[in-house]
């Protein structure tokens, strides 16, 4: 029986210790621009010669949507064409196409089952769309 009395004295104690005003809410250093709809998804591009040149990408994952492009303190640096519903934002290191290596940026496109696929630009920071003519589909 003391047991549990403790342990309704504990819980009692911990309970209004948690109802308190004072507790710190964590603040956000850097907030980017908003986006048009629905932001979801995003990754970060490395650069690897100089990362203060990274970057984050993102969606709006709404039916007029589009990747983003922010740089590190949040601030807009590009924004692809429209894009129906892009999802699923990811950077790969190193790729080779053309007999050439470089960064890439491939998403996935929920109204067409299709896949995008955008060569990071390291001197600009844009997204230039290399995907097929012929398209990358998913189903």
């Amino acid at each position: 029986m003391r047991i549990f009395k403790n342990s309704i004295y504990i819980f009692i104690l911990l309970f209004f210790a948690a109802c308190t005003k004072d507790v710190k809410k964590p603040a956000p250093k850097i907030i980017t621009t908003d986006v048009y709809g629905d932001a979801d998804e995003c990754a970060f591009w490395i650069d690897q010669k100089d990362p203060q040149n990274s970057v984050l990408i993102g969606n709006d994952k709404s039916n007029i949507g589009a990747l983003y492009v922010w740089d590190l303190e949040g601030n807009l640096i590009y924004k692809t064409d429209t894009l129906n519903r892009p999802v699923g934002v990811d950077v790969r290191y190193g790729m080779k196409i053309y007999n050439r290596e470089v960064d890439i940026v491939v998403c996935a496109l929920r109204s067409s089952n299709e896949l995008k696929v955008f060569e990071i630009d390291p001197k600009t920071r844009k997204l230039i769309d290399i995907t097929t003519k012929d398209k990358i589909l998913t189903k």
